[in-house]
């Protein structure tokens, strides 16, 4: 992590061990993600092993640089092996999670009229529109299928 633009770093830091490995490269990696109060979010897909391996993302994050929250598992929905993470983080809310009765209650600071939205991890491959309005980072994410309707609604969504 790096507070004074990129001049200094501090020491690497494991995030997870899931002993995950492969007889060649991975088709894809982690995602990172920082935030406007300095945070940093990451999200990367690994695989469970056993009888029948699966493929899962996991998401952590930190404030301090020196801890992480312990990963958190991002549901795929019997998606196909999730692949291409990417990190949508919301520049301006800040959320706070909390485990609630054998889940996870997520609370976001009051938003402007415009909505900020929450942090979201996609699993793609995605096709990604940016735009910036207004002083907001906007963007539009849809499967690769779906890019030309979203190039062509973008202005209409945007």
């Amino acid at each position: 992590m790096s507070r004074d633009g990129g001049r200094s770093f501090s020491a690497p830091l494991r995030v997870n061990e899931d002993g995950w490995s492969i007889n060649g490269c991975p088709d894809d990696g982690p995602a990172i993600a920082l935030d406007a109060r300095g945070g940093v979010h990451l999200a990367w897909p690994t695989v469970i092993t056993g009888a029948r391996p699966q493929g899962v993302i996991f998401y952590a994050s930190t404030r301090d640089g020196r801890r992480y929250t312990p990963p958190v598992r991002i549901p795929t929905f019997g998606g196909p092996k999730p692949s291409h993470v990417q990190i949508v983080v919301d520049r301006q809310a800040h959320p706070v999670a909390e485990d609630v009765r054998g889940g996870r209650r997520w609370t976001f600071s009051p938003t402007p009229p415009l909505s900020t939205y929450n942090p979201v991890v996609v699993a793609g491959p995605f096709v990604e529109l940016r735009k910036e309005a207004g002083g907001y980072d906007l963007g539009l994410y849809a499967r690769q299928t779906l890019a030309s309707v979203l190039e062509r609604d973008s202005e209409q969504l945007f």
